[in-house]
């Protein structure tokens, strides 16, 4: 009777701790579900704001250069003396009414050769669909109308490349388990593939190559795929790559102009899942052996739970503390150029209006000695304060590698307080201001100072 009812309650005992655990692995399996649609969907953010960051001071800057054409008198030689940098690779300018014009690289530039009829836009601005270059390098093309006045003159193209976004992106991307491309929208053609994001054995072109590659077929899934992409929609879905459980998503950027697209592996976001699983069945085993121990060794799982859960909240905040600062830091830098570019534009026009205007007065006065004299001063002075201020905009790529030199130079109070006066005087009489200048108590005439490996005067 008794081995019979013993028999009985391991059987009760048995059904109970098997229905609890059916229970509790559909609870965190959908848990786990949750959490890893959450954690990429964090990650992916915060790519998407950093490359819309980048893209938005590219036009920025980009709106800047026009303003500066707008102010000259040829600038198809702005044009023609463009040097090609890490983020822009070619220039051209069309003027208003015309179909061709030039471009940085020598060669007759017409619009009909890029595509802009997907409507896209970077603040404002009309991109164009990604193509490649010369070297093979997937680039974009922004247009921006120069405005002189209240009339458009000329239209200004410049053409970036993708590979940008590669030096601003943090390395790693869940652990190198996971895969992300940017794919260009309209084309649905991969133009990157970081190299610090993801696995490197899979080399996709397009979407279709992506579907075929990792066996997506379903036609009704790859429908909805393509309607998200239309409707510039984020989608994700799970599907198995390489027989291991993937999330796969497609993530709009730009107002859909640009995709991130790829898959991270369940495994790589919910890295405590298997051990939660196999920490049940350890619970589930040791239950049917000695119900004593149940107790403690459910204790020893919900701690050890815990500890895990803490470890992968540390991780994704590091993560997500990294990308913050990277974001932060590529803003930081480029506010940076935007405020000095801005600066050394104004500073330059006063000293340029001046020579301008003293010009027009020794055309006016040239029979006349003692004004001669007086104006051809008053130029020089003003174009050694153009020429020092050019040298300081030449320093800029000096300073940032780290290549400039410090060198010392003697220059005395006399000469630039007299080149401060000449700069300053004529733009005070032009607004009918009072400028007074006065020197006392001066002990030491000669001066030492420090200059950056460009000789600099003051008259």
């Amino acid at each position: 009777m008794k081995v019979r009812q013993t028999e009985e309650f391991y059987c009760l005992f048995l059904s109970f701790w098997s229905f609890s655990f059916l229970v509790v692995s559909r609870k965190m399996t959908k848990e786990m579900a949750a959490s890893a649609t959450r954690n990429l969907n964090e990650s992916l953010d915060l790519i998407k704001c950093m490359i819309e960051a980048i893209l938005n001071k590219e036009a920025e800057y980009q709106r800047l250069m026009a303003q500066g054409i707008a102010v000259m008198e040829e600038p198809e030689k702005y044009v023609r003396y463009f040097k090609k940098s890490e983020t822009m690779v070619k220039l051209a300018l069309i003027r208003t009414g015309e179909k061709e014009g030039v471009a940085s690289t020598g060669e007759i530039f017409a619009e009909e050769e890029l595509d802009f009829s997907a409507g896209g836009t970077i603040d404002g601005l009309p991109v164009s669909q990604s193509y490649l270059n010369d070297m093979g390098t997937w680039d974009y093309c922004i247009k921006c109308p120069v405005i002189k006045g209240e009339q458009e003159i000329v239209t200004l193209y410049v053409e970036y490349i993708y590979d940008t976004f590669d030096k601003s992106l943090p390395e790693g991307f869940y652990n190198q388990k996971a895969m992300l491309y940017i794919m260009d929208a309209e084309t649905e053609r991969f133009v990157l593939k970081p190299k610090g994001m993801g696995e490197r054995s899979a080399g996709h072109l397009n979407l279709a190559d992506f579907y075929r590659a990792n066996d997506i077929q379903d036609e009704n899934l790859r429908k909805e795929v393509e309607d998200c992409v239309k409707q510039h929609k984020n989608i994700m879905f799970y599907h198995d790559i390489r027989n291991k459980n993937s999330l796969n998503y497609m993530w709009s950027v730009n107002n859909g102009t640009l995709y991130l697209t790829g898959y991270v592996p369940i495994e790589a976001i919910q890295q405590e899942g298997r051990t939660v699983n196999q920490n049940i069945i350890i619970v589930v085993a040791v239950m049917l052996t000695a119900f004593v121990l149940c107790c403690d060794l459910f204790y020893l799982n919900q701690r050890q739970q815990n500890r895990i859960r803490r470890e992968r909240e540390e991780e994704r905040e590091i993560s997500n503390r990294r990308l913050a600062e990277a974001l932060q830091a590529a803003q930081i830098a480029s506010n940076s150029k935007t405020t000095f570019l801005s600066n050394m534009s104004h500073d330059i026009r006063t000293p340029m209006n001046a020579v301008i205007g003293f010009t027009t007065l020794l055309s006016r006065d040239a029979e006349k000695p003692e004004k001669v004299r007086e104006y051809t001063k008053k130029i020089m002075a003003f174009g050694q304060h153009l020429l020092s201020l050019i040298n300081d905009i030449l320093d800029v790529s000096k300073i940032e590698s780290g290549k400039v030199v410090l060198n010392v130079e003697e220059f005395t109070l006399n000469d630039l307080v007299s080149s401060v006066d000449a700069i300053i005087r004529p733009m005070a009489e032009a607004r009918s201001q009072k400028f007074f200048v006065e020197v006392t108590g001066i002990k030491h005439e000669c001066l030492r100072r420090l200059y950056t490996g460009r000789k600099q005067y003051y008259q």
